[in-house]
């Protein structure tokens, strides 16, 4: 999990603006002119590939091959392949809608958020539940404290984050956890209640991650 996500932001698709797609597709040969001359004065005897988004910027503009091969000193051979690999015309160099089949039909990027752990500061140590106390109320802590640390863990906590959130060290955790039975001590509620309030700190981190690879997906 991770501590919040932070001034994410969606780039703006450049057809969804008032952008001439005549300025957009010049843009982009002149950006793929001086990549290809840097490219070429470095020694390089083959021009880079065309990008997809220059051969969509030129189509959605109705430039014609002569055009293209002009603003970017490609072949124009090697425009008309370009963008019929891509879709872009037909097999007899026809602009058509095979692209936007094509686009249609295509399956979202995939788009993964890490998310960690939030930092958390060392909570105030705390004195462990005597074990004067009525066995049924010590099995109900560790049976309430069990629940909480498996709910942190199937999360991507770890044994040391429950220990560091509960004020104690991680062998208090593990006996907490395993020791049902005995006159052990089991932990206090005050431990438990803020477990449950770190549980709940993550789950909204998480959601709010879901909701963005549903936005952005």
């Amino acid at each position: 999990m991770t501590t919040t996500i932070r001034n994410v932001q969606v780039a703006q698709d450049p057809w969804n603006d008032s952008t001439d797609p005549k300025v957009r597709a010049w843009k982009e040969m002149s950006d793929y002119r001086i990549s290809r001359d840097a490219v070429m004065k470095a020694g390089q005897t083959k021009s880079p590939a065309l990008p997809l988004s220059l051969l969509m910027a030129v189509h959605k503009a109705g430039m014609r091959v002569d055009q293209v091969a002009s603003g970017t000193g490609v072949k124009p051979a090697t425009i008309s392949l370009a963008l019929g690999r891509n879709g872009l015309t037909d097999k007899i160099g026809r602009r058509g809608r095979t692209m936007l089949r094509q686009c249609s039909a295509t399956a979202p990027l995939a788009i993964a958020i890490k998310v960690m752990p939030i930092e958390m500061p060392p909570t105030t140590r705390r004195a462990a539940v005597l074990k004067g106390v009525p066995a049924e109320e010590r099995a109900r802590l560790r049976d309430e404290f069990y629940a909480v640390s498996e709910r942190l863990r199937k999360m991507g906590l770890t044994f040391e984050h429950v220990a560091i959130l509960s004020g104690r060290a991680i062998q208090s955790v593990h006996q907490w956890r395993v020791r049902k039975d005995g006159n052990y001590p089991a932990p206090p509620q005050e431990v438990i209640d803020d477990l449950k309030r770190a549980a709940e700190r993550h789950e909204a981190v998480l959601a709010r991650a879901r909701a963005l690879l549903e936005i952005v997906s």
